[in-house]
Order: C-alpha cells, then structure tokens, then sequence
C-alpha cells in the first residue's frame, strides 16, 4: 500500500512538473533518462530522477547555475523530500573541465544525500549514464553557458 502511494505521490509530482513547463520547452529525453530543455525560468536545465533520487541542475541568468540533489522520501517513515542545493559557476575554458567540475558536484552530494537518507547501493553510476550527452545537450541550448 505505502509503495503504491509513493507510486502516486511521484507520477502527480511528475504531472504538475509537466504541467508547469510550456509546451514543447523539452527536449526529447535521451535513452540514458536524462530530460534537458528550457524552463521559463532557465534558458538550459537538465534533470535526471532515478530510485528515488533526482539531480537538477539548471542556468540562472545573470546568477550562479544552481544544482539540486533530491531524495524522496527521505527514509521508511517519512514522506518527507531531503534535498542540497548549491550554487555553482563551473570552472574551466573546455566543456570537459566543467563537465569534470558537475560530476564531482553530483557525486559530492549523493555522498551528502547518503548521510541523511537511505540511498540505494551504486546509484551515482546509475545516475550519471548519459550525464556527458545530457549536458552537452545542456550547453548547445545556451551557448554563453560556458562563460557563465
């Protein structure tokens, strides 16, 4: 009963999610599961949710990127989301530094999320297949995102 709820609770959260960008604002989810577009308040986001645990990282014009490590629910009692947000300006003159620079940034708070929060075995793999073609999506939607 209580996985079905979750089920539920996640597939209304998933609806009002959609329901919140305009149409057409997403770009096809690649086969890896990441989903990356332009929200109306972000000209490049891209987001990832898998087992309960979600990365959003997303371009805040004329401010630092924010990226967002989420799991819900935060444990068997508790309905409750847990979340790390930080602000970001990745480094680098090359794609591929500050894709090295998000990568450490995701893994760091996974390892965050697992201090609070039961997060299944391996699941930074997991998450971060198609992380390389996802923020490369990312960039091409807002070329000035390296300069950022």
């Amino acid at each position: 009963m209580r996985a079905e709820r979750r089920l539920l609770l996640c597939r209304a959260a998933a609806v009002l999610v959609l329901a919140a960008v305009p149409s057409g604002a997403w770009a096809d989810a690649p086969a890896s599961g990441w989903v990356v577009g332009k929200t109306a308040d972000s000209p490049a986001a891209m987001v990832r949710t898998l087992e309960g645990v979600t990365i959003d990282y997303h371009l805040v014009p004329d401010d630092y990127d924010v990226m967002k490590v989420s799991v819900s629910p935060c444990g068997s009692g508790s309905d409750q989301p847990w979340y790390i947000k930080d602000s970001l300006s990745p480094p680098g003159e090359t794609s591929a530094e500050r894709l090295a620079f998000l990568r450490k940034n995701v893994l760091e708070g996974i390892h965050n999320a697992r201090l609070n929060c039961p997060v299944p075995d391996g699941i930074e793999d997991r998450l971060l297949e198609g992380f390389d073609a996802a923020y490369a999506q990312f960039e091409k939607l807002n070329p000035d995102a390296q300069t950022h």
